[in-house]
């Protein structure tokens, strides 16, 4: 694991060496939650400088938190997501399985997105509404590779592996939630390496 703390100008060498999934990071920065292949959820809360187990055990790719650290999710290949709504103390199985390569939620922790894909016929996305308590399965067929959610939770990009990237707007205000766009509707022409469609990610669903 790499940190920078001078907003990337120099880097340096943080916890043991591992094959380093997923992370998120807390909005000052402080808390920190990683996932790994080697079945070990890692956090850290001092800015990344020292590193330790937390929660379930399992190959862990996904993984989101709130701005404040508080609520996070992990989500395991080929298991379920967990949610812990305390700093990392405790965690609840969410019960949904998959195959999670990317997670991403609100800034309340309230809509969740997971991506999951293993082939084109297994994929899908899972969206929830109220802090993973009860799921809708969206847009199978396609292997999703990577997924974000803006702060308000009304606006969502997705993007599917060698593939093209999606957009959606949600209605959170509507009771129950209104029908959701396709996100089949409106591809994204987008060429590039995972960065790049990670950036684009960060920057379309900030806008």
């Amino acid at each position: 694991m790499w940190v920078s703390r001078d907003s990337g100008e120099t880097w340096g060498a943080r916890g043991d060496a591992a094959n380093w999934m997923d992370i998120a990071i807390s909005g000052d920065g402080q808390y920190m939650l990683a996932g790994r292949s080697d079945g070990a959820l890692r956090q850290s809360v001092d800015f990344g400088m020292s590193w330790y187990p937390v929660g379930p055990t399992g190959h862990c790719a996904a993984v989101a938190m709130t701005p404040d650290g508080r609520i996070r999710y992990a989500g395991f290949r080929n298991g379920s997501i967990f949610r812990s709504a305390d700093f990392g103390v405790n965690w609840t199985d969410l019960r949904i399985t998959g195959d999670w390569t990317d997670g991403a939620c609100s800034s309340d922790g309230q809509v969740v997105l997971f991506s999951s894909g293993n082939s084109a016929q297994d994929g899908f996305i899972a969206r929830s509404f109220d802090s993973g308590n009860s799921w809708t399965k969206d847009e199978p067929g396609s292997y999703w590779e990577t997924v974000s959610v803006s702060a308000s939770g009304t606006k969502a990009v997705a993007a599917v592996y060698a593939g093209n990237i999606y957009t959606n707007t949600f209605n959170l205000t509507a009771a129950p939630p209104s029908p959701k766009p396709s996100i089949t509707g409106e591809p994204l022409s987008f060429s590039g390496n995972i960065g790049d469609i990670v950036n684009f990610i960060i920057t379309a669903t900030n806008a």
